[in-house]
């Protein structure tokens, strides 16, 4: 039994990926056996393409089964209704001396539905070329010979470098590595071993003695003097030193305790002002006339200060050409404004003026100690209510008379005291109205409302109505049915289905299938959805697949096993609908799972 692993990817016109695009194999003849045990050969293969666009497949080898001479068809569908379609021959073993995949049958065809999206012959030896001819054999490609005129765009093998501006290590020991260059095209060449050099060689840019010399020349005796040794004491030196003597004529090394003298000649820059300590050993005394610019404080122009006496400072007038501060000693509050409802001060108190507002400016308000505050009576505005009857005397400085007759009220303070019994009778007719006080257990008159409490005397209720938008009509019923209620006015039935609400299935339009990746690790097939209407999940893998209708599903922990090639689909409508994360995890191995959800 041999075998081998196809697959291919499907793109759209635009090179996109197609996922879920159904892949058919199938092999050429129908029927057909294995050599080495003359098992039948599975005719025909399904597969889908992952989200990538890819497929994959095992198939018997070509050549080790009969009849001879088999091929396999690859049909791809794609979503839109369109196919592609193409012979291959799968070989056990490769051609002897290529490492060409041969075999390959394109043939020139036409499809069905899909435009440009398959290779035919003519395009395969347009876009194919056999490898050989020492690396740049062909009928489309040109070998070079030495010596020839580099063309401006070459069409056969060159050799070409990596420009690399500063180098760097690549790879490791053993490794092949690509050639270097300049930015000029000038190839890195580094000399390991001695060469000779002849002539003359131009040298950029000073040279140390270590890129001159392969080691050190020993200097002695500058010129035949004496060397010198630090702590030695020599009057006068007559070899070469690197010390320097102090007064003592003692030789001392340089260094940050015994800094080497320098005679300073010439002009020296100064960074910032200096001191007069800084610049002078000792004061300058200073006589006749200095110059000094800008106004100098008397902490500049003197040591210490100079004590004034007043006595000696001559009198002035004051005059009011600036602001004072007076600190008055007084027993009073601060002044404000008086407020309404102050209490009763327990020390003096500054008040306000009163004034009054006259819509335009403030105004005194007028009054005096015996009559208090005047107020003006004859701008009142609007009615004034009077309480009581008034008297002539109250309303009148002098009497008015009066002519014609006047009624008892116009003529007397009081009501004038009538006993019935000289009262003569008299019949009574309905001509008006009468209050009458009636004694009666019953409360109130009210209409009743919603959430009274219950009652504990007796009510007086209203007959119950109801609002049909413009007036109230009585509610209708009887003491046998009840209220009656119209049941003729209840929304529209859902079209299709004589039911109340959504009971009858509910059409969709597209479910397509979305494939899951699975193995032995829980991974989620259907996340949460509120909306969820239904789901059905088909196990492609070859082994078990648990579910669990939440996180985490395990061997343990499951909800439905779905047997390899299976199917399991959401509970019919009418019966419930899980709507949470849906989880699930291979029995071993690996595989797929395609789960719909609507």
């Amino acid at each position: 039994m041999t075998t081998k692993v196809i697959g291919g990817t499907v793109l759209d016109l635009s090179g996109t990926a197609v996922p879920n695009a159904q892949v058919t194999i199938t092999l050429m003849t129908k029927v057909a056996f294995r050599v080495s045990d003359g098992a039948s050969v599975v005719p025909e293969i399904q597969k889908f393409t992952n989200g990538s666009g890819v497929w994959t497949a095992t198939v018997e080898c070509n050549d080790t089964i009969t009849p001879v001479g088999t091929l396999y068809e690859i049909a791809e569908t794609y979503s839109l209704g369109g196919w592609k379609r193409y012979l291959i021959q799968v070989l056990s073993t490769l051609p002897g001396g290529t490492n060409q995949v041969l075999g390959l049958i394109v043939p020139q065809m036409s499809p069905v539905g899909v435009v440009n999206s398959f290779l035919t012959k003519a395009l395969a030896d347009t876009l194919y070329q056999p490898l050989g001819g020492g690396g740049g054999g062909g009928s489309s490609v040109t070998e070079y010979n030495e010596d020839d005129v580099a063309p401006a765009n070459p069409t056969g093998p060159t050799v070409v470098a990596v420009r690399a501006d500063a180098l760097s290590a690549q790879g490791s020991d053993g490794d092949w590595i690509a050639l270097r260059v300049t930015s000029k095209g000038e190839l890195y060449v580094k000399v390991v071993d001695a060469i000779s050099i002849t002539g003359t060689v131009a040298v950029s840019g000073p040279l140390t003695d270590t890129q001159l010399r392969a080691s050190p020349i020993a200097v002695t005796g500058g010129g035949g003097g004496v060397q010198y040794d630090e702590g030695n004491t020599d009057a006068s030196i007559t070899g070469t030193a690197i010390l320097w003597e102090d007064t003592a004529d003692t030789l001392r090394s340089v260094s940050a305790a015994k800094p080497l003298p320098v005679g300073v000649q010439g002009t020296v820059p100064v960074s910032g002002p200096l001191t007069d300590t800084q610049l002078r050993a000792s004061a300058v005394p200073v006589s006749g006339t200095v110059t000094a610019s800008g106004p100098l404080t008397d902490t500049q122009l003197r040591a210490s200060a100079v004590p004034v006496s007043l006595a000696s400072v001559p009198s002035h007038a004051v005059t009011n050409a600036g602001t004072f501060a007076v600190q008055a000693d007084t027993e009073l509050p601060t002044a404000a404004a008086l407020a309404d409802a102050t209490a009763n001060p327990t020390v003096p108190a500054v008040g306000g003026l009163l004034e009054i507002f006259n819509g335009t400016t403030w105004d005194r308000a007028r009054g005096d100690i015996t009559n208090g505050l005047d107020v003006d009576v004859t701008r009142v505005s609007g009615t004034v209510a009077v309480s009581g009857p008034l008297t002539d005397t109250q309303l009148r400085a002098s009497a008015v008379p009066v002519s014609g007759p006047v009624t008892d009220t116009q003529l007397r303070a009081s009501a004038v005291p009538v006993s019935l019994a000289s009262v003569p009778s008299h019949a009574v007719t309905n001509a008006g109205t009468f209050a009458v006080q009636a004694d009666t257990e019953l409360s109130t008159a009210a209409a009743l409302a919603d959430a009274a409490a219950n009652p504990t005397t007796a009510l007086v209720g209203a007959l119950a109505q109801l609002f049909n938008g413009t007036t109230w009509d009585r509610m209708r019923g009887d003491i046998t049915n009840g209220l009656d209620v119209d049941v003729t006015r209840l929304p529209a039935l859902v079209a299709g289905a004589q039911v109340i609400g959504k009971v009858a299935a509910e059409q969709i339009t597209s479910a397509g299938p979305t494939q899951k990746a699975m193995s032995t690790t829980s991974a989620t097939l259907i996340a949460n959805n509120a909306n969820r209407k239904g789901f059905m999940i088909y196990n492609d893998a070859a082994v078990a697949l648990f579910v669990k209708f939440g996180a985490t599903a395990s061997a343990t922990s499951f909800n439905v096993k779905i047997p390899a090639g299976a199917i399991y689909e959401q509970p019919v409508p009418g019966g419930w609908i899980y709507t949470g994360v849906i989880d699930g995890i291979l029995v071993s191995g690996t595989g797929n799972a395609y789960v719909t959800e609507v």
